[in-house]
């Protein structure tokens, strides 16, 4: 049980860090970090790989040796039915019923193993909700400090244009000019690949 829960933790651990490289890829990839991060998932998939590996082999050997000590001892049930059958100190009906009921007797010993295995990501799901459910307030997070922004704020973009490095694709954009006063409230509109991405990114900082 402790390796089982151990295994869980790690499996966790690897498969969050898994989704969340795949999430951010495009991110990534606008920062120039998606190859260095490209090398970091092929690492933590073969680390996924072998954890699972591991915990299999946990659930296999303990389940393996529950099943072996479960069949022992219906063998040596079997052995001193036996030995009671030849010396005449019991009949032949009893000793044949408890040789039958001696597999049911033991098979919640045989299944213990399958089923903690099998509800080992239920128990430890819910362990994670309590525990969420369970903890403290934290303090308020502080307001972050933005320029206040009033009805004569302006924006106001003139001649803007983006080529990506690589200087293969045509300028994703070019010579965009346009102007945002105040509040307004702006969609930004375009078939997909006309550069829609690409120029919030850039007034983000990101390009």
């Amino acid at each position: 049980q402790k390796r089982a829960d151990n295994e869980y933790r790690n499996f966790t651990v690897l498969n969050n860090r898994f989704a969340d490289t795949l999430r951010g890829m495009q991110t990534l990839k606008q920062l120039g970090l998606s190859r260095i991060f490209t090398k970091r998932i092929y690492e933590t998939s073969e680390r996924y790989r072998k954890s699972t590996m591991r915990s299999l082999t946990i659930a296999m050997t303990s389940t393996f040796s529950l099943d072996f000590f479960t069949t022992l001892s219906i063998a040596v049930i079997a052995v001193f039915l036996g030995f009671s059958l030849m010396e005449g100190k019991m009949s032949l009906f009893p000793a044949l019923t408890l040789l039958v009921l001696a597999p049911e007797y033991f098979l919640p010993l045989r299944t213990f193993s399958e089923d903690y295995h099998a509800t080992l990501d239920g128990k430890n799901a819910f362990t994670e909700v309590l525990s969420v459910i369970n903890q403290k307030k934290t303090s308020e997070i502080s307001a972050l400090k933005v320029p206040a922004i009033d009805s004569e704020t302006v924006l106001s973009v003139h001649n803007f244009s983006f080529q990506y490095p690589d200087g293969q694709q045509p300028a994703a954009l070019k010579d965009n000019n346009f102007l945002v006063r105040g509040f307004a409230k702006v969609a930004v509109v375009g078939l997909s690949g006309s550069g829609k991405t690409t120029l919030l990114s850039s007034l983000a900082g990101i390009n």
